[in-house]
């Protein structure tokens, strides 16, 4: 089977061939996108997350508005739509490239479209919440350029990138505008996890438009973030603990890790993300169930954006437990990771 992965995916061919004769990630590839394309669409997130080469098509309209609330939306501009509800472009196309189907990356790029085509000229989108749902996609748009840029089977969409990076230029510039930056920082001081998050979207975006300023910036929301731990690992929300938000922003930071991070920041960060899932996986019970006891957030407090209550998306869990696996050679957490990812399949909402 695995044979078969490299003759589809010649550009990490070597990276995977590698894999089979050693176990140490660190010695597959000097090259950090080479390392986030093997993560994406490889082992463990290629046979639980990014297994299903139909996910996200039945929320997804032929001119790319995603889900139920943007689907809705763009009937006749009229009720809420939230930019971010378009972050799942990444996971689609991540996906298209494991299985190697052109249908699903398309897909995935015209999801990126919608969310570019209701772009303001300043870069923003008028949405509720604008500044955080806008760092959700823009994280999504940079790696998934990244991902795309790196994987040959991204060269045939070359010109609809290179429109969507222009795009992307403008929303990092929105952002980082002092007024709109102090704003969106106001109202994100309670939630640890948005550090993380908008330092991965400005990361990923310095890395896509070769900005050194831009990298500057995001390091700052990540020696925020890395600052507000508690002794024992957790990452506060809303003054206490949250299992799914903690999950969300140490998958984040480990992104960040791996594509942006310098190896000075690196070694701050390595502590921290090692102390946050070890918390994490503490909030796993034998069965694989984890706990949302205690949940500042997401134990019902709160509502998505399409009104259901808050719960906890196992798939978070999944993927930073499958993440500082590959990072630290710790099998266990490979297997917890794979636990986790079947308790899901048992406990999804519908």
């Amino acid at each position: 089977m695995r044979l078969k992965f490299i003759l589809c995916h010649p550009c990490i061919g070597l990276v995977l061939l590698a894999s089979l004769l050693s176990p140490a990630f660190a010695q597959l590839s000097s090259n950090r996108e080479q390392k986030d394309l093997f993560f994406e669409t490889t082992g463990t997130l290629r046979e639980t997350i990014h297994a299903n080469r139909s996910w996200g098509e039945r929320d997804t309209a032929a001119n790319g508005a995603h889900s139920s609330v943007n689907i809705e939306w763009d009937k006749n501009h009229t009720g809420s739509w939230f930019i971010e509800q378009q972050r799942d472009a990444f996971d689609i196309i991540a996906i298209g490239l494991a299985f190697h189907d052109t249908t699903v990356v398309d897909r995935g790029i015209r999801v990126l479209e919608w969310g570019f085509r209701q772009q303001n000229p300043d870069g923003s989108f008028s949405c509720q919440d604008a500044f955080h749902s806008t760092s959700f996609f823009l994280e999504a748009a940079a790696h998934s350029l990244i991902l795309l840029r790196t994987d040959p089977m991204g060269e045939p969409f070359a010109p609809r990138l290179n429109a969507i990076q222009k795009k992307l230029a403008l929303t990092a510039q929105w952002m980082t505008r002092p007024d709109i930056e102090a704003a969106g920082k106001a109202r994100n001081r309670p939630f640890t996890h948005r550090r993380f998050l908008v330092g991965a979207a400005l990361g990923e975006a310095s890395v896509v438009l070769k900005d050194r300023q831009l990298q500057q910036k995001s390091e700052e929301y990540i020696r925020e973030g890395l600052a507000l731990q508690l002794p024992n690992g957790v990452n506060p929300e809303k003054d206490g603990f949250d299992s799914n938000y903690q999950a969300v922003g140490l998958s984040y930071a480990l992104r960040y890790y791996r594509l942006v991070a310098t190896p000075e920041l690196q070694s701050e960060m390595k502590p921290h993300l090692e102390n946050g899932v070890r918390w994490l996986s503490s909030r796993v019970q034998p069965d694989g169930t984890i706990s949302s006891a205690g949940n500042t957030r997401s134990g019902g407090e709160e509502k998505n954006r399409d009104g259901t209550p808050k719960g906890v998306n196992y798939t978070w869990a999944v993927r930073t437990f499958a993440d500082w696996a590959l990072m630290s050679g710790n099998k266990h957490d490979d297997e917890l990771a794979r636990q986790v990812w079947q308790m899901w399949q048992k406990v999804k909402p519908a």
